[in-house]
């Protein structure tokens, strides 16, 4: 499993400071998935990883803050106002990005997150993170169709968090040929596939000559 060239790349300048921020809406606990495989390949290639979780929501609860999740990757949590889903109106993605951002500074000052360190992103709605880290490169990894698993998609609540995200991004990749043709309407975003051995080819347009069919389904 060998890193894109173009994180690698991206990665070198922040090599030096041999940490890694991770910043997910996940929980490490849950089923392990490309965030916790993207961990741990930083870990093994030498980064000490710091593996953001998902934000507690509003009300909060005190929680240990700093907590070990094996060698070499540690847990840290932050705040947020609501779940992504419920921010369907500009004024609530506005009042989340500003208790976000307050929380993601304090948490990111307390672990010494450093210019030099490598942030990965893994969340549709970080945005705020770029007025955090003015001066690390962020790379923001889109791993599902958050439109389509959207509520209310009528909002177009998903659409402004994901635009922004990726605008406030140096770099975007996505795990699907489709997810990179749709953010290519904002950014010049790659295909990521870290768990390929062979590069990508895109399916023939003709269906003639095909004679199989997978079907992933129930």
């Amino acid at each position: 499993m060998t890193p894109d060239a173009g994180v690698v790349d991206g990665a070198s300048g922040a090599k030096a400071g041999n940490r890694a921020t991770l910043f997910t809406n996940t929980a490490w606990s849950e089923t392990p998935r490309i965030r916790h495989q993207t961990a741990r390949l930083l870990r093994d290639a030498g980064y000490e990883v710091r593996f953001f979780e998902r934000a507690r929501s509003f009300p909060w609860r005190d929680e240990p803050f700093l907590a070990m999740a094996e060698q070499g990757i540690e847990l840290v949590r932050t705040r947020r106002l609501l779940h992504p889903q419920l921010r369907v109106l500009p004024p609530i993605e506005w009042a989340n990005a500003a208790i976000a951002r307050r929380s993601a500074s304090s948490a990111f000052a307390r672990v010494g997150v450093g210019p030099s360190d490598l942030v990965v992103n893994f969340a549709h709605d970080a945005h705020f993170l770029r007025g955090v880290l003015p001066g690390n490169r962020i790379v923001t990894i889109i791993h599902d169709d958050f439109e389509a698993q959207a509520r209310w998609p009528a909002f177009g609540h998903v659409t402004r968090q994901l635009r922004a995200t990726c605008l406030a991004s140096d770099e975007v990749l996505a795990v699907s040929q489709p997810l990179v043709d749709r953010l290519r309407a904002w950014v010049d975003a790659r295909l990521f596939l870290p768990w390929s051995v062979t590069p990508y080819r895109a399916p023939r347009p003709s269906t003639e000559g095909r004679d199989t069919l997978v079907f992933w389904g129930s």
